[in-house]
């Protein structure tokens, strides 16, 4: 099962963008989606710093951007696969591939628990940090087209001062 997902999808006239080559238009909608998710990025850490034990769910949102080739755009905010943190040592237990665990350093890996609190188990209620931010995606849509035309014109500079 995969997290809450939150498709937002618009057009946008990209007519002062025909004199972008092909990569300074994908560099563009790269760099504009990707300042645009900070306030995702933002809303999510104000509400995973609040059901916090330890605070690395809230260090490890990541923002991910791919842009494919027809410039569809996909933006993915939430707990990067790469973040750890070490926390203390283990007490306890057996992990089959390390026969005697007891004392080596325990390693906090958010983006694998992150669905846990999001959705909660069994035994553990929801603590949801993404669905809250479901809040912030009005104003994503609206930054968004701001950043692309500001970036539009940021590269065509780029471009000129450089030829």
């Amino acid at each position: 099962m995969s997290g809450p997902r939150f498709k937002v999808q618009y057009d946008l006239d990209l007519t002062p963008a025909e004199r972008l080559k092909a990569y300074g238009l994908r560099k563009v909608t790269r760099i504009a989606v990707n300042r645009a998710a900070r306030g995702l990025k933002s809303a999510e850490e104000s509400t995973a710093s609040a059901i916090a034990k330890t605070g690395a769910t809230a260090k490890s949102i990541r923002i991910k951007v791919k842009v494919y080739r027809d410039l569809t755009t996909v933006a993915i905010v939430g707990p990067g696969r790469n973040f750890t943190r070490s926390g203390g040592k283990v007490k306890r237990g057996r992990l089959s591939r390390v026969p005697f665990r007891r004392g080596l350093r325990k390693v906090i890996r958010p983006a694998r628990y992150a669905h846990i609190l999001e959705r909660g188990s069994k035994r553990s209620t929801p603590r949801p940090f993404i669905k809250p931010a479901e809040a912030a995606i009005p104003g994503f849509r609206d930054q968004v087209a701001r950043e692309i035309a500001a970036e539009i014109e940021n590269e065509i500079a780029r471009q000129a001062a450089a030829t």
